[in-house]
């Protein structure tokens, strides 16, 4: 931890120093005035030199910033972070949700902490693909100008997030295919294959689309995330459909319906039934379709 702590971190202020003074629409040339030159002031936001604990003291002044790099704030704000991002990979929207609310009305502590970008990535993740379009780009713009200072684990978040949002409200899909991929340059994923298979579902590829699904079951049943096993058997059964292959459709959706009863996710099992009584019906079995919706 203590690589995050302290004024000793070039990098942590920095990023403090660069992403505050943006937020307040302030140039480097208006900071800098009287304190030092503006391209002193860029190697400082660059991570490139440590500046004198006065010159320190002295920006943070001019930025009405308090610094908070107490060993218990810091250590608090690091669980809290991972536990948001480990539930958000695992699905648990609602307290994730809840989770960053409290972060959230902490958000000036935040951005005056050495856990600065990582509160951005936390709030682009909750954002991402959400009707919150300001409060999004604001956390992407304030990420992607500092980009250079983020570690690749900060950048895979920061990529993968973007490539999601993208996805889901955009018309251009291969700007988030592209993504995605970069976000794999940086960490491999389950939920990055997974939406990679989406990509190519979309493109009418389903060879690349059943390789990526496959690809993200092996490492979702790695990390034991259930309901992501359960989705990828549904995402199978899609790519069985786009071949018109009904037979192994249904045998998958009957696999991803058998874990949901066995897990007893009521939205899994009335989901699944749905589309199973749909593809009975496609196959001109009403009988069965009507099973599906008892």
């Amino acid at each position: 931890m203590n690589d995050v702590l302290y004024k000793n971190n070039q990098k942590v202020i920095g990023s403090i120093v660069r992403l505050n003074r943006i937020k307040k629409n302030m140039s480097q040339k208006a900071l800098a005035k009287g304190i030092c030159v503006p391209s002193y002031l860029s190697r400082i936001e660059n991570g490139e030199l440590l500046p004198s604990d006065d010159v320190i003291s002295i920006l943070f002044e001019r930025l009405g910033l308090k610094f908070n790099d107490s060993p218990e704030f810091i250590e608090k704000g690091l669980k809290s972070f991972e536990r948001f991002l480990n539930d958000l990979n695992f699905n648990e929207f609602d307290y994730t949700n809840k989770l960053f609310d409290i972060l959230e009305r902490d958000e000036d502590k935040y951005i005056s902490s050495p856990l600065i970008i990582d509160y951005f990535l936390a709030k682009l993740a909750r954002y991402s693909s959400t009707p919150n379009r300001d409060k999004f780009e604001t956390a992407k713009n304030m990420i992607l100008s500092s980009f250079d200072l983020l570690s690749n684990n900060q950048k895979f978040i920061y990529t993968f997030y973007t490539a999601i949002d993208i996805l889901i409200l955009s018309d251009n899909k291969q700007d988030g295919k592209i993504l995605l991929n970069e976000a794999l340059s940086y960490k491999e994923s389950g939920h990055c294959y997974f939406w990679l298979s989406y990509s190519y579902r979309i493109e009418n590829n389903p060879i690349k689309a059943y390789d990526s699904i496959q690809k993200a079951l092996n490492l979702y049943v790695s990390e034991g995330n259930i309901i992501s096993i359960m989705d990828t058997y549904e995402k199978f059964a899609e790519v069985y459909f786009m071949l018109d292959n009904y037979s192994d459709a249904i045998h998958y959706l009957e696999i991803s319906l058998n874990m949901a009863k066995k897990f007893n996710n009521i939205y899994f099992i009335e989901h699944i039934n749905s589309i199973l009584s749909w593809s009975y019906y496609r196959l001109n079995d009403y009988e069965k379709s009507l099973e599906y919706l008892n």
